[in-house]
């Protein structure tokens, strides 16, 4: 009995003098400011909207709105569930003491702002219920990877994890590429597996009737969106920058939209001259050097006015540019790669160019990769020490390889791809990419195909329409934006550095009456859009097949 009260208050002492004490002045701010989407817990309602805690205070904003609309239309109480896990922190010994308690500590920053607006903590990624099943599940799926591939395909009771398992390993490790023998997979695997389970769990004990997260990418969302789906609960993202919300169907298990159904969606549409011109009027900003709805996320505009002198000797008539991607984010965010990853492509596709006469081959790094990228390319440069190929500087202008007009551009989804084409330069791309559904870059359906497209790259043909490339702009990136301008929340020019006291200090004055009554009524128009995307597909697929 006595060791139970010591424990008791040791664990209101842990609270009330560590746990508690651990924001900042500007975050205790913030919090008072979101509690106004707070929705007061009723314990005996047992409906739950759930939603995610993640480190990233713009983030938390929609969140929170998204969150507080859908509980006011469910009449539902709002649980909160942290996405870490046990791939990022290795701090976890799969003791459920110590890991309760280290998590109380650790987490409990991030639990107090999201408290602001939620009800209660019901679940954390982190907690690994140990279990013999899930050993023995290990085991078997151990047993059969032999290839990068066996990885990918990966499945928990007949739900795909694999990609997300691929993708977080390379983007937690800093692997460019999966070694299907290390010791850092079979974590990333152990610990989808206990996601899976201990999320299953959760759909299990409580009545939600819907998951409010950022993103879908990644065993830390990826799992628990596709388990949710397939049990017909609804989950909505507020992430992607190319809409306001987004509802996740099960036909693409993405926070973008579902690209497939560009094409149809736009022949349904009104105004379209009008709609065109408006996505012309922000795709060519970019020319200029502006940075439009679909680059914000870059730190500066690809497109800046400097001159790469090292390329004038180039022979452009017969060079082929290689657009290559940061080989740690998220290859298989689409419907799948023809590639295990990027390195798996770029070397492919290097290798299948040094067979063809009388071109030069040009590599540009991604501008906006993770530090790790730069590592690999300078492996990659030693790996190839042919004069035929060329690695350019990352900070290259994009204008001037534009105006060079080269033989044509290989990228395996990049944005790039539109603004090549728009120029009339020939593009290679590969499935499955955004601009699928669209004829303004030739598209290989196979790494055959890929392979013969590439042997004959000279001759390679596209017949580019610009009206379609401004289709595909206005479809992907305003028309799920219902109008608002792609920067509503006015948070670009912080680059992604949302998550630290120099953004609160700079944004919290913005946080007045007004602001949240128009974050409100922006992120209720968000997810009256999403439910009308969600219901255009269910009515397209339903057309398919007919």
């Amino acid at each position: 009995m006595n060791l139970i009260k010591s424990y008791s208050v040791f664990k209101i002492v842990l609270k009330n003098y560590f746990i508690n004490s651990r924001n900042s002045k500007f975050e205790k701010f913030f919090i008072i400011k979101l509690s106004q989407f707070k929705i007061k817990w009723k314990p005996f309602n047992k409906k739950i909207i759930l939603a995610a805690i993640v480190d990233d205070f713009a983030m938390a904003i929609k969140i929170a709105s998204a969150s507080h609309n859908l509980a006011k239309i469910h009449d539902a109480n709002i649980g909160l569930y942290s996405i870490a896990t046990q791939v990022e922190d290795s701090v976890f010994k799969n003791n459920k003491f110590w890991d309760s308690i280290y998590s109380e500590v650790w987490y409990r920053r991030l639990d107090n702002i999201f408290l602001s607006f939620g009800g209660k903590l019901l679940y954390r990624n982190v907690y690994n219920n140990k279990n013999e099943s899930i050993d023995k599940e290990l085991k078997f799926i151990l047993s059969n990877i032999k290839s990068k591939e066996d990885v990918i395909a990966i499945k928990i009771q007949g739900i795909h994890v694999g990609d997300l398992v691929y993708d977080t390993y390379m983007r937690m490790g800093n692997r460019a590429t999966v070694d299907i023998h290390d010791p850092f997979l079979i974590h990333n695997i152990k610990q989808a597996l206990y996601i899976y389970y201990g999320f299953n769990n959760i759909l299990e004990k409580y009545e939600l009737k819907a998951i409010v997260n950022s993103y879908t990418a990644y065993i830390q969302f990826g799992i628990n969106v596709r388990l949710a789906v397939n049990k017909g609960i609804p989950v909505y993202t507020v992430g992607s920058s190319n809409n306001l919300v987004h509802r996740v169907h099960h036909a693409f298990f993405s926070h973008h939209n579902n690209h497939f159904n560009y094409k149809k969606c736009f022949y349904k549409l009104e105004e379209k001259e009008e709609k065109l011109a408006n996505a012309k009027q922000y795709f060519e900003k970019r020319f200029s050097g502006q940075v439009d709805a679909a680059t914000s996320y870059m730190k500066s505009s690809a497109f800046n006015s400097s001159h790469n002198s090292k390329l004038d000797t180039i022979d452009w008539n017969n060079a082929v540019i290689v657009l290559a991607h940061c080989f740690f984010d998220s290859p298989h965010i689409y419907r799948g790669l023809l590639f295990p990853d990027f390195y798996e492509w770029i070397t492919y596709t290097i290798d299948k160019l040094l067979m063809v006469e009388g071109i030069s081959i040009l590599i540009k790094p991604h501008p906006n990769g993770v530090e790790q990228n730069d590592t690999i390319f300078e492996e990659l440069n030693l790996k190839y020490s042919s004069e035929k190929v060329i690695f350019i500087d990352k900070n290259t202008s994009q204008l001037q390889l534009l105006n060079a007009k080269p033989k044509a551009i290989i990228t395996a989804y990049g944005t790039a791809a539109s603004e090549f084409a728009y120029a009339g330069i020939p593009v290679l791309s590969i499935y499955d990419n955004p601009f699928t559904g669209y004829g303004f870059t030739k598209i290989a359906y196979s790494i055959s195909d890929y392979g013969s497209m590439l042997s004959d790259i000279q001759h390679l043909k596209v017949e580019i329409d610009k009206n379609e490339i401004l289709e595909y702009y206005y479809m992907h990136h305003l028309h799920y934006m219902g109008g608002h301008h792609p920067d509503w929340l006015e948070i670009s020019k912080y680059k992604g550095a949302t998550n630290c006291d120099n953004f609160l200090i700079d944004y919290l004055p913005k946080m007045n009456t007004a602001y949240f009554s128009r974050v409100d009524n922006i992120i209720s128009d968000g997810i009256r859009i999403a439910e009308q995307e969600h219901n255009d597909v269910d009515d397209f697929i339903k057309e398919t097949n007919a």
